[in-house]
């Protein structure tokens, strides 16, 4: 089965998955002397956008999102009529109809001929693969509960595989962390962690682990995250993930191996991640490259 190699950052300071280049600002405003409010009654929004290569459309489009995610727009429900979210976000109706158009491709809204736009139930855990962010951080943004089980903490000597992965040396001993994530009781994914023991005392790392090795290292800061290194493979579960995540043997899963690399000590935290299909879906925004001289820069 095919493999896809992704480079994914942390998610910027906004909350918002912007490209690089990309600068959005919004300022929301309450309306409490609406009667029948809309969303153009209760918000106000200004998108403010300083770009150099990014599209407009990819801000629009991340903005809606992020009101979809803070549940200003409502599964299930009609967006505002094209006039009024142009208007909303400072945009032309062109630039606002490829967003909406993007965001149909991505499957959060749907569009229907003469109806209007309306943001779909999908009930996947969605995310851009060029955005760093564990399962629980997802979930609180979203509005949703992820609950942790059969969480193991254990010291043990690194295999070849791992130390490789670590840059250490083989029998070094490393932190292993493994656990069952679920959403509304239902097991979506089962989790490997690793790190070299040296990073973090043991007893802290106890006390404040609360579910994901990833949020515990950027709450800590130290060390300093860069970026991570993900590979994506599709697998069969087997006997093995079929017993953990209760589902067919001959299910397809995800399967993602993520290198996490720090601002100047190089990888430190590696995990397996094996995540139900059924319940993740992941996007790519692609660009077509830009050419100087005959050569893509």
């Amino acid at each position: 089965m095919g493999c896809f190699v992704w480079h994914r950052r942390l998610r910027g300071d906004g909350g918002c998955s912007c490209l690089p280049g990309l600068v959005i600002s919004a300022i929301m405003k309450n309306d409490p002397a609406a009667k029948k409010e809309t969303a153009m009654d209760r918000y106000q929004t200004n998108i403010q956008v300083q770009t150099q290569k990014a599209p407009l459309y990819l801000a629009v489009k991340s903005k809606i999102r992020q009101l979809v995610q803070e549940g200003i727009f409502i599964p299930g429900t009609k967006l505002p009529p094209e006039t009024e979210l142009a208007t909303m976000f400072n945009v032309s109706r062109n630039t606002l109809r490829e967003a909406l158009r993007l965001a149909q491709r991505e499957g959060w809204v749907v569009q229907k001929h003469g109806v209007g736009t309306f943001v779909s139930h999908s009930g996947l855990v969605e995310e851009g693969l060029e955005i760093l962010e564990s399962i629980d951080s997802q979930a609180r943004r979203e509005g949703w509960e992820s609950h942790t089980m059969d969480v193991s903490i254990e010291t043990q000597p690194a295999e070849e595989s791992i130390a490789e992965e670590l840059d250490i040396g083989v029998g070094t001993p490393v932190v292993r962390v493994s656990r069952i994530k679920t959403r509304d009781r239902q097991p979506i994914a089962y989790l490997e962690d690793y790190f070299p023991a040296t990073l973090v005392d043991l007893d802290e790392f106890k006390a404040n682990f609360k579910g994901s090795v990833l949020d515990f290292f950027i709450a800590r800061g130290n060390p300093s995250i860069e970026y991570a290194w993900t590979e994506i493979s599709a697998i069969l579960a087997g006997e093995r993930f079929s017993e953990i995540l209760s589902i067919p043997q001959d299910e397809i899963i995800l399967l993602t191996r993520e290198t996490v690399f720090s601002e100047d000590a190089g990888p430190f935290h590696f995990s397996f991640n094996y995540l139900v299909m059924k319940f993740f879906k992941f996007h790519i925004v692609r660009m077509i490259p830009e050419i100087r001289n005959g050569v893509t820069v």
